[in-house]
């Protein structure tokens, strides 16, 4: 499984491999910074993701109420471990889109430049598997112990089983690979439904230290 960091690292949460990364096309878009964002964004768990500062949250079917990263920053060639915690208050189609823009930091060969790219991914090919309750009235806890009464959601063959309107955790425990340029990051990943459904699932920017 592609996990969503490295496929914010790609690009990258390029989403998918470093083959997609290889197609994406540069653009330079007006990028936002850190200093820029407002208090509504912020998510809780003291993470650099947040929500996107072009679209408030209150509509979006994945309420995020948790995001954890650690250890942070990140170190190149160690271990990481990204947890998101939430409710989604629709059945997720398996391939809903989700828009990607990375901006990747210049490497010292000057052949590598700074860019930033976009790719288009499915949900449950970023997101991989989704531990969600089994029952719709059961309740979702943080301690793997209370794990028995779950069922996995953006798993198995196509047909790719559907995100359920219920409360959802998405964990990667994974390493950053040692090739990836140190430096700052930024990523913005926008999720949406299905064409002829204008609603949004999630959108998230993530600006992250690479060391």
């Amino acid at each position: 499984m592609t996990s969503l960091l490295h496929t914010i690292i790609l690009f990258s949460l390029a989403i998918a491999s470093a083959s997609s990364f290889n197609h994406q096309q540069p653009l330079t878009p007006q990028l936002p910074t850190s200093a820029s964002h407002e208090d509504w964004q912020t998510i809780p768990g003291d993470s650099p993701f947040r929500h996107c500062g072009d679209v408030h949250p209150e509509s979006d079917l994945f309420d995020i109420e948790r995001v954890t990263l650690h250890p942070y920053p990140l170190r190149r060639n160690e271990d990481y471990t990204l947890i998101i915690t939430g409710t989604f208050h629709a059945t997720i189609p398996p391939d809903a889109p989700i828009d990607i823009l990375v901006a990747v930091p210049a490497t010292h060969d000057p052949d590598m430049p700074a860019q930033n790219y976009t790719v288009v991914e499915e949900f449950c090919r970023m997101t991989g598997p989704i531990t969600q309750p089994a029952s719709a009235d059961d309740v979702l806890y943080d301690t793997p112990k209370m794990y028995n009464n779950t069922i996995q959601t953006c798993t198995g063959e196509r047909p790719v089983r559907a995100v359920l309107p219920r409360p959802a955790r998405i964990e990667y425990n994974s390493d950053v690979f040692w090739a990836f340029p140190e430096g700052l990051w930024f990523a913005k990943l926008d999720a949406k439904m299905p064409e002829g459904d204008d609603r949004r699932i999630f959108c998230l920017e993530v600006e992250f230290e690479l060391i």
